[in-house]
């Protein structure tokens, strides 16, 4: 046997063959139309949810979560009543995809690459990003939350900076 390292390969054989093609590229969703619809990743296209749909659909979630502390938790503290709301929206969306004010209006929250359940953890950026406006900003009558929802209405994917941060779309279903 011997200790020299083997022959290179014949480069003849690899002259004859294509190149392998590119990867496919990162497709993050994209527009098809105008109308303001998303192809996913995955091929499948949904309609995006309009914001008149979401506010009705936060005022629905609002007074569910007013009849929940009214009728079951009377006076509790902020802490306990902050609790329940991030359990109330992150579970249903991190679950579901829709709270009950999302189911009532037909939409859901999806993510912006493939369409599919949003999970945990943007489902609590999603509640995080505008509960720390409101609350931070209570000084300033909650404007910085406020601003955080009226944000999808200059965005042409309709996301708020929450579903930005938490790479989501509110999609009709």
């Amino acid at each position: 046997m011997s200790n020299l390292p083997p022959p290179p390969p014949d480069e003849s054989d690899f002259s004859s063959m294509p190149p392998p093609p590119p990867p496919p590229a990162a497709n993050v969703g994209f527009e098809s139309s105008s109308s303001g619809s998303m192809t996913f990743d995955t091929g499948e296209t949904m309609e995006l949810a309009e914001p008149w749909r979401r506010l009705i659909a936060r005022l629905v979630d609002g007074v569910i979560l007013f009849i929940v502390f009214s009728i079951f938790l009377g006076a509790v503290n902020e802490f306990v009543g902050l609790v329940v709301v991030a359990a109330y929206e992150i579970v249903f969306v991190a679950l579901r995809g829709q709270t009950p004010g999302k189911m009532l209006l037909r939409i859901k929250v999806v993510r912006a690459s493939n369409g599919y359940l949003p999970g945990w953890a943007p489902a609590a950026i999603r509640w995080a990003i505008p509960t720390m406006g409101l609350v931070l900003g209570w000084w300033l009558a909650g404007l910085p939350g406020l601003l955080v929802y009226a944000s999808l209405l200059w965005n042409k994917r309709k996301q708020g900076w929450h579903d930005m941060a938490g790479k989501t779309l509110v999609v009709k279903t």
